[in-house]
């Protein structure tokens, strides 16, 4: 066990959705340097990556952390720490897990397909 002391951090509340990421690539202009992978459950064919129907409101996948990093970087943001990811996920009240101490929430919360609650 170790304690660090993390200082105050913003964090933004909701993921990054498709309809985020879009309207920064139209701002920005972004362009990776190694598009494999890029959006890659985007619509490609016309050249260039289009939100899918229906998918606007889902979290943006297939982004490498130098594009998240741009992301942050345009707005003036950054992606947080691992002590501060671990302090937003777990809080400052010693719990055990993100949900509470109660381990028997632990197949429900990771998806296991028991009928645990």
């Amino acid at each position: 066990d170790q304690t660090l002391a993390v200082p105050a951090f913003d964090v933004d509340v909701f993921p990054v959705t498709n309809a985020n990421y879009s309207a920064y690539l139209e701002a920005s202009k972004y362009v990776p340097t190694d598009a494999r992978n890029w959006l890659a459950t985007w619509d490609w064919t016309s050249g260039a990556p289009v939100v899918r129907d229906g998918a606007e409101d889902l979290p943006v996948v297939h982004v490498s952390l130098a594009e998240a990093r741009a992301f942050c970087g345009f707005y003036g943001k950054r992606l947080p720490s691992d002590v501060e990811w671990q302090r937003a996920a777990q809080g400052d009240d010693g719990r055990t897990y993100p949900w509470g101490d109660d381990a028997s929430l632990l197949p429900a919360v990771v998806g296991d397909q028991t009928d645990t609650p």
